[in-house]
């Protein structure tokens, strides 16, 4: 007995339509949970740069954050420097030391001995860690130059293209 296997067949849309399901289904979970600030989100995205926060975070590891109401000691949060510092602006991922949300967190890296000069207040913090991964934010960097990022585009136009002909070759032509 021979079972269709072509382009056609039941087996082929029905894995096309579960693959379809399951990239839905990640991208509700992603826009529940991950979405980034810029679009209404409880996300921002961060790269670790520095060796302040080692052995918990690396140099080039990416951090994503998620804002909550309240943070407490312990916990790893992004903030940015307040308004009135010279650096305002920077942004800074640090655990959370001491302090209060109404005096001010005091935070310092675990690879430090020294707390940061700055307390950031809740205005001040971008939200906690949520899920690091490791060499992402170093992969990031590089495709944000423009030589490589001109050439990752490039290349994805181009197999897109390749795709599309051979789409185009395979299909039966009517008589």
């Amino acid at each position: 007995m021979l079972v269709a296997r072509g382009p056609g067949s039941p087996r082929r849309a029905w894995l096309r339509a579960l693959n379809i399901a399951l990239t839905l289904v990640l991208a509700v979970f992603w826009w529940n949970l991950y979405r980034p600030q810029l679009v209404g989100g409880p996300a921002a995205y961060a790269m670790v740069s520095g060796r302040s926060m080692e052995s918990t975070l690396e140099d080039g590891d990416l951090v994503i954050t998620r804002e909550h109401d309240s943070y407490h000691v312990g916990e790893i949060i992004a903030y940015q420097v307040p308004a009135a510092d010279p650096h305002a602006g920077l942004r800074v991922v640090h655990r959370i030391v001491g302090g209060t949300a109404a005096d001010g967190y005091v935070t310092r890296g675990d690879h430090r001995t020294s707390v940061d000069p700055w307390q950031p207040r809740p205005d001040d913090v971008i939200g906690s860690v949520a899920l690091r991964i490791p060499y992402a934010g170093s992969v990031l960097g590089v495709l944000r130059e423009p030589p490589v990022f001109a050439w990752f585009v490039g290349s994805i136009v181009l197999v897109s293209l390749w795709n599309l002909d051979r789409r185009r070759r395979s299909e039966p032509v009517a008589a």
